[in-house]
């Protein structure tokens, strides 16, 4: 960016040193000019008024108005420039005004142009660096007000998970959510029940795009609620509501949304509604209460609204799926860690043996649909496990003791956790096959574990497990071993140099190829070469 130049105002009473400043130095080659002169002070106030200048070079003593008054009134001004005092006093008091003063540099006199320039330019390059700072914070704030959107939205999912933030009051104010403080908060959950299940589901990005038409349509209809409201777009399968209302009077309104999104747009959706808070700062106790109420979907089906409040407090079949929400097993059931939760059996029918059926019904049904959904989000059929007679709405009156259900439950999941096992040991040893084909076929191309995860559907980590527990070997000692297994073809067959052979094979480094060809070869690539019998003429050279 081209400099800006400098406009400069000369104070000085005695016109041969005024001459000897403006004459001596080249100021338009060093980046200042125009150059006004002022012969004392009260000229210097009159320039200042009529023209912008960057610096002021003055003398103390002057008649009228001294340097020293002119430095005085010039720092109260909004724009007022950098000063730099020439004096023939080396007085303890006029260097000490002059620093209180904010003087960039006491030059005294007599003294050379060289050393007067050699300060201006001192001068000039504060100036620029201060202006360059500006410009950056400039915008930096730009860029902020730019992304409030986002940030509201951040704040927002960060207390629904997290809960209060000590800067939270700071951050309030600034994102103009103050329509949000003095009353009562609630938290609604739009749950997506479909959203991997949809029949273009298998494209990476359907989920998403499925989740942006329900965000926008679902935004659209809360316009009409008169109640401040943010909509988060929390998850792929989860959309969040903070609205400054009582609970009960979200009902109705969500109630009307659902309807209208099921009818209009064919999905699958379930509402919880939390129970109201007293203030912001306690969201995530609303978002809680709205992911127990959501849940019971999984006893009643989705396409429904449920309170949190509706949840009995007692021991009834719902309060105790609740519960079990929150527990180990129902976390590994979730991830489809079907030996862990064979193992969490025991504990689950210990805390049901003093429930009646009716609770007992809720707890195991619910435990069989939600290890049935996760086995369809695995890409099996429950019904390729068992029969296509299959209920997943056992009838307890078939068992004679709860230790007969219990058993019956473990063999249940024996059996689905040794066909997914089976199938998944199946689809590991595939994937990886194919994984090895890609890279064997794009390993002169950059290569990383979340390139692999992306081009696979898989996560990173997945990747790296699947190349050390399959294969024997990290991701990036794999991928090392293919572009050393090319680079020695090319290093026998070919007159390229070395530093070019390490591009072909996807190293951007000579150094580093050299480093881990030897590594792996124990040899250099030119020592590898000429051991091969058919040094090239490259290599002669």
């Amino acid at each position: 960016m081209r400099r800006a130049v400098l406009s400069v105002l000369v104070v000085e009473d005695e016109p041969i040193i005024r001459r000897k400043i403006v004459d001596a130095i080249d100021w338009t080659s060093n980046g200042m000019g125009p150059v006004y002169e002022a012969a004392d002070g009260r000229e210097a106030l009159s320039l200042l008024d009529a023209h912008h200048i960057d610096i002021m070079v003055t003398d103390i003593q002057m008649p009228g108005l001294n340097g020293l008054e002119l430095m005085s009134r010039v720092k109260s001004r909004d724009s007022a420039p950098r000063v730099v005092v020439i004096s023939g006093y080396a007085e303890f008091e006029y260097a000490r005004a002059s620093i209180k003063l904010d003087v960039e540099d006491y030059v005294l006199k007599p003294f050379r142009a060289a050393k007067l320039l050699q300060s201006l330019k001192e001068v000039c390059n504060s100036i620029e660096a201060r202006r360059e700072e500006l410009a950056r914070t400039q915008e930096l704030r730009n860029r902020l007000e730019n992304s409030k959107e986002s940030l509201r939205e951040k704040l927002f999912a960060d207390l629904v998970r997290n809960g209060s933030d000590p800067a939270l009051s700071g951050s309030i104010a600034y994102l103009g959510l103050e329509s949000f403080t003095g009353g009562p908060i609630t938290v609604a959950i739009l749950s997506l029940v479909d959203a991997y299940r949809r029949p273009d589901s298998d494209a990476a990005e359907a989920p998403l795009l499925h989740n942006l038409e329900v965000y926008l349509a679902t935004r659209e209809q809360l316009e009409q609620f008169d109640k401040p409201w943010y909509l988060v777009n929390y998850a792929a399968d989860q959309l969040v509501l903070i609205a400054a209302c009582e609970d009960w009077e979200l009902g109705d309104l969500l109630q009307s949304i659902l309807q209208s999104l099921v009818t209009t747009l064919g999905t699958q959706l379930c509402v919880g509604i939390g129970r109201s808070c007293t203030r912001l700062e306690h969201s995530a106790v609303s978002y809680r209460d709205a992911e127990a109420a959501v849940r019971l979907r999984f006893l009643y089906g989705a396409n429904r609204v449920f309170y949190s409040r509706d949840i009995a407090d007692d021991n009834s079949g719902a309060a105790r799926l609740t519960a079990l929400q929150h527990t180990s097993l129902y976390d590994d059931l979730r991830i489809g860690a079907f030996a862990e939760v064979i193992g969490g059996l025991p504990e689950l029918f210990a805390q049901l043996r003093d429930a009646d059926l009716t609770q007992i019904a809720a707890v195991v049904h619910n435990v069989v649909l939600t290890a049935c959904a996760v086995v369809t989000e695995l890409g099996h059929s429950v019904f390729d496990i068992f029969d296509p007679d299959f209920n997943p709405f056992v009838d307890l009156n078939d068992f004679a003791t709860i230790d007969e259900m219990e058993q019956w439950l473990e063999g249940f999941f024996v059996t689905v956790n040794r066909y997914v096992t089976s199938h998944r040991n199946r689809r590991n040893a595939a994937l990886v096959v194919d994984m090895k084909r890609y890279v064997n076929e794009h390993y002169h191309e950059p290569l990383s574990l979340k390139h692999l995860s992306r081009q696979f559907g898989i996560s990173p980590s997945y990747v790296s497990v699947l190349f050390s527990n399959e294969i024997g070997t990290n991701f990036t000692d794999y991928v090392t071993d293919v572009r050393i297994v090319m680079a020695k073809q090319l290093l026998r067959h070919s007159t390229l140099h070395v530093y070019e052979i390490a591009e072909e094979v996807g190293f951007r480094d000579a150094y580093y190829f050299s480093t881990c060809f030897k590594k792996v070869t124990g040899r250099t690539p030119s020592e590898y070469r000429k051991g091969s019998g058919e040094e090239s003429v490259a290599d002669q050279r």
